[in-house]
């Protein structure tokens, strides 16, 4: 997948540099989201439209980085790979109880995430080159459009698990949904949801691009070992791990929006710490959580639990609450 996404990356670079059906226009009222926009002539012009369309912020922490992964390929590729696992696992039928379960309250999840997305819109619907320019940019959304979200429930008993794909696309086990509450799968899957808001996967394929670009220049001087794994893993999994914390404050915003009680998180990714102990204990080598792309959950939790991360999700389904109380 990672030669896909660096070819299609490449390709559309090419495309849009050779392409002459692109008209000449300046950088006045650029928009990085809409995909028709007007390129400017000359090398410093086109770095600077490339850098701009690809610089992105992250709806709801703001956060800016470099994304070089068009939004169709990532889709394309996280449907197709979520296709496979399709053919590979036990999965629950659509008409059974437990998977209804699961898919009404990912169906609340996106119901919120939609009226979230709509008063950013509304926000951040003004605004020009200059604000590009000084990291001011608007939330990054137009990649949720039209996506087309689904969950998956694998009979599988006994491992814990939940994870998701690009383009709208969620797995779970039966073991998560045994495990708790309603307000614990909202938990666990808004935050799956955070991931695909943040593009989560497509900034990691691009930073694991720039990467293998490294791992190639060093292969000239140091050995492979070094190259291939040692610089992987102080690379990515501190990244990963940022990332993650990332997912969780969105989450949290997600399902206290769609109405479940926010302070149930840190509760819940507290007891994660006790599930991680009990498979670490199977293992014959202990790293403390080096190797961990997911920070430890007493981490999580207290993250979470700070007074001004859990206001700004009360607010959310305190309004949420009372909302309800007056349509009854």
């Amino acid at each position: 997948m990672r030669k896909l996404l660096l070819a299609s990356s490449l390709y559309a670079f090419s495309s849009f540099s050779h392409n002459p059906t692109l008209g000449v226009g300046g950088l006045k009222g650029f928009d990085s989201n809409d995909p028709d926009c007007v390129m400017p002539k000359g090398l410093i012009g086109l770095l600077r439209w490339r850098f701009i369309r690809n610089y992105q912020t992250v709806p709801y922490t703001n956060r800016t980085r470099f994304i070089s992964i068009p939004i169709s390929v990532e889709r394309i590729a996280g449907e197709r790979y979520f296709e496979k696992q399709k053919q590979s696992f036990d999965i629950m039928p659509s008409t059974h109880p437990v998977t209804i379960r699961v898919t009404n309250i990912l169906n609340h999840i996106i119901h919120a995430l939609h009226n979230e997305k709509n008063k950013m819109s509304s926000a951040s619907s003004n605004y020009s080159v200059w604000l590009h320019l000084t990291r001011s940019l608007p939330p990054s959304m137009s990649h949720l459009d039209g996506l087309n979200w689904e969950v998956l429930v694998v009979n599988e008993p006994e491992d814990i698990f939940t994870g998701c794909y690009a383009g709208g696309k969620i797995v779970t086990t039966m073991a998560s949904v045994y495990h708790g509450s309603d307000a614990h799968l909202a938990t666990v899957l808004a935050h799956e949801v955070g991931h695909i808001v943040a593009r989560h996967h497509a900034e990691k394929e691009t930073r694991s691009t720039w990467v293998y670009f490294i791992h190639d220049m060093l292969n000239r001087f140091v050995t492979i070992d070094f190259a291939q794994r040692v610089l992987p893993l102080v690379q990515l999994l501190p990244f990963n791990r940022r990332l993650e914390m990332e997912a969780d404050y969105i989450g949290l915003l997600l399902m206290a929006a769609a109405g479940y009680d926010p302070r149930c998180a840190p509760i819940i990714y507290d007891e994660f710490d006790k599930y991680e102990e009990l498979k670490e204990s199977r293992n014959k080598f202990k790293l403390g959580g080096f190797l961990s792309s997911h920070p430890p959950g007493r981490k999580r939790a207290q993250a979470l639990d700070r007074p001004r991360i859990m206001e700004e999700a009360l607010v959310l389904y305190n309004n949420v609450k009372a909302k309800r109380g007056d349509e009854s």
